[in-house]
């Protein structure tokens, strides 16, 4: 038999998928060539290899660890909602602070000077003049 094509049914062989004529035409052949028979003994290794990282080995104890981690975690998210509800009202004081400070200094600067009756009397003929068509304020004396 071809040697690559024995190669190509090696995994089959380690496997027992193929037929019983087959398997013994393997043999036979892995008998007289060494070149094949080494090629099967490191597919076996690495065959083995993945089979035992396959395997999960479980640990016996991570049910408990994990049970106390999520018991721990009830406290902090308790904390943690506190934690926001604090923050959340401080924000509001800091903010209504700013503002109120605002006010204050804003009043301190403000040059608010009541203002004169002649000036009272020019704002309302300006008002006035708003209204007014222009043509009709143009040709009356």
């Amino acid at each position: 038999m071809n040697c690559k094509l024995i190669r190509n049914q090696l995994i089959g062989y380690l496997d027992d998928k193929i037929d019983n004529d087959r398997r013994k035409e393997i043999e036979a052949h892995l008998k007289d060539c060494s070149h094949c028979s080494e090629f099967l003994i490191r597919l076996e290794k690495a065959y083995n290899l993945i089979n035992e990282e396959k395997q999960v080995q479980h640990d016996p104890y991570m049910f408990t660890r994990i049970m106390a981690r999520l018991e721990d975690r009830k406290p902090v998210i308790l904390r943690n909602r506190f934690r926001m509800a604090f923050q959340t009202v401080a924000y509001i004081a800091i903010i209504v602070t700013g503002i109120y400070s605002g006010i204050l200094i804003g009043k301190n600067f403000t040059n608010y000077s009541p203002v004169s009756a002649d000036y009272q009397n020019e704002i309302y003929y300006l008002d006035e003049l708003q209204h007014e068509n222009m043509i009709s304020v143009l040709l009356t004396d």
